[in-house]
């Protein structure tokens, strides 16, 4: 399954990224950063995110460790972009 937010690109230094949730667990993807339009997305395990950033965001994912704990990382959105074959 894959999910798309992709808004209208507002600025050439941004890049298709895809980001897809390996785990067996949900987690909740955040972006806000500045040059972004800001977001938080629930994903499922498998399913499959695309999204546009700016090369120099981060890509911030929250998950479950525990009943008690949540964790997070942060992920560079240039480790995420999407080679689009131009």
């Amino acid at each position: 399954m894959i999910s798309s937010d992709r808004p209208k690109i507002s600025s050439p230094t941004q890049v298709l990224c895809s980001y897809q949730n390996r785990t067996s667990t949900i987690e909740i993807l955040r972006m806000d950063d500045p040059g972004c339009d800001p977001f938080e997305r629930i994903v499922f395990p498998g399913q499959i995110f695309l999204f546009e950033a700016t090369g120099e965001s981060h890509l911030k994912i929250f998950y479950a460790v525990s009943s008690e704990a949540i964790e997070m990382r942060r992920i560079s959105c240039r480790t995420l972009q999407v080679d689009e074959g131009v």
